[in-house]
């Protein structure tokens, strides 16, 4: 009886541990972000679809993100050139983004 209530205690705490341990599980993201010809995006942001995790590209375009295991996609924003949702297939992503084209209907400059 002793001996039962001893394997059930260990397998319980086994059990618990490898749970606990499963939730903690990321993978890091890496790659490069450039325009349509080519050129590296260094201040991109970077960001996890559903957390709050976040990076930016560095001088080179490179970027490195540390997202959860189930993390689908990484969104990609950037003064000029909008937003871009990207589902995660790998661990390596290249991005391209283009150019958002926005008009200004009312332009007012102010001079001294």
């Amino acid at each position: 009886m002793l001996l039962q209530r001893l394997f059930a205690s260990a397998l319980t705490i086994l059990l618990s541990v490898l749970t606990v341990a499963s939730y903690g599980q990321s993978r890091v993201i890496t790659g490069n972000v450039m325009d349509a010809n080519g050129s590296p995006l260094p201040a991109v942001t970077v960001s996890a679809k559903n957390s709050s995790i976040a990076t930016q590209t560095n001088e080179t375009g490179a970027i490195s993100i540390s997202v959860p295991a189930n993390e689908t996609a990484l969104v990609f924003t950037s003064v000029g050139y909008g937003t871009l949702e990207q589902n995660i297939t790998g661990d390596v992503m290249n991005v391209v983004m283009t150019g958002s084209a926005t008009a200004l209907e009312n332009v007012v400059v102010v001079a001294y």
